[in-house]
């Protein structure tokens, strides 16, 4: 029995009862009722559908408030008559009606959905957040605890349900939040994905100050890419970046440069045709033409001062150990390859 089937909750109940009945060889729902948002609705149609098929039902389940109290005041009478079919009963929502019914046997259990949670949990992670501690993740769903209330314990469920509540209000801050202060950078359900490939799924890492990391994967794990997130070389599909407590979205890799975040890549991206120099100070260049671009001051780049100066040696030339300096100071100097560099120099 099925309450307002355009509501999300009463769709997701629905699916989750038939994967139990799925489970089950030889249990199959015999009918389904839907539609009952009001409780002179839910009455008429369970009475409609006991008068039709009672012989051949062993069970009712109910997902909703209203078809649980209809179906418990219903069964409670009919379960009077010692000559009709004992029907088994499990409903949802704890309503006076509903309590009785499982009290005279007539119901065997509902669940409790734990309203005091709902309220408090909330409350509680207010006032954590009031407080500086921060999301673990972008989005979490908070499980506010069930409980199943039978016959044995219909007079203690109620301190069943705040015990759960006092369980889960304890464990939010070890489970859903940082402590204030506590990271430097943190990632968030960093999520990438390319034609084809989905590059990053859910990624979440958090970096305390004056702390040393290794990101360890074979090729294509996604590292470069996680770093190209960090430094706003790339957008998320989904996901946050953390930064002092507070969310970034560096739109390029200058921007991350400015806030203390720098990328240094491992592929080696100096102009073989260039100077050290030139590709130290490539923000400083300049081109006369179409030529080439030029260190402003080079003597190439100025032929009436060149005479008797030999060219400067190019970048192409100095061994890998030069090379790789040269690239980790046009990384300090030009945004940490927000361009490839001889894209930058045309």
């Amino acid at each position: 029995m099925l309450e307002a089937v355009t509501d999300v909750n009463t769709r997701k109940r629905d699916e989750a009862i038939r994967e139990v009945v799925a489970r089950h060889p030889g249990v199959t729902i015999a009918q389904t009722i839907a539609d009952m948002i009001q409780l002179g609705e839910a009455t008429t149609k369970i009475q409609s559908a006991l008068a039709a098929r009672a012989a051949e039902l062993d069970g009712i389940i109910a997902t909703g408030f209203h078809p649980t109290v209809a179906a418990a005041a219903i069964l409670t009478e009919w379960h009077k008559d010692p000559n009709r079919k004992r029907l088994r009963f499990v409903g949802i929502d704890t309503d006076a009606t509903v309590l009785r019914a499982i009290r005279e046997g007539a119901m065997d259990a509902t669940v409790a959905q734990n309203p005091f949670g709902h309220g408090y949990v909330s409350s509680a992670l207010l006032r954590l957040l009031d407080e500086g501690w921060t999301p673990r993740r972008p989005y979490q769903f908070i499980d506010a605890g069930l409980v199943l209330v039978t016959r044995e314990n219909l007079d203690t469920y109620a301190t069943e349900v705040r015990r759960v509540t006092t369980e889960l209000v304890a464990d939010l801050p070890a489970k859903y939040l940082d402590p204030p202060g506590s990271a430097m950078l943190e990632l968030r359900g960093l999520d990438k994905s390319f034609p084809g490939v989905h590059a990053l799924c859910d990624v979440s890492l958090r970096f305390a100050a004056g702390e040393i990391h290794g990101l360890v994967g074979e090729n294509g794990a996604g590292k470069s890419t996680l770093m190209r997130l960090v430094t706003g070389l790339l957008e998320p599909d989904r996901g946050e970046v953390w930064l002092a407590g507070r969310r970034v979205r560096f739109r390029n890799a200058r921007e991350s440069m400015a806030a203390g975040i720098q990328l240094v890549q491992q592929e080696i991206q100096v102009i073989p045709e260039s100077t050290v120099a030139e590709n130290l100070m490539l923000d400083k260049l300049v081109t006369r033409g179409w030529g080439c671009a030029r260190l402003a001051g080079d003597p190439r780049a100025s032929p009436e001062t060149s005479r008797g100066r030999g060219p400067p040696r190019p970048a192409g030339d100095d061994c890998e150990d030069a090379q790789r300096r040269a690239e980790a100071v046009v990384a300090d100097r030009e945004g940490a390859g927000s361009a490839h560099p001889a894209a930058a120099a045309r």
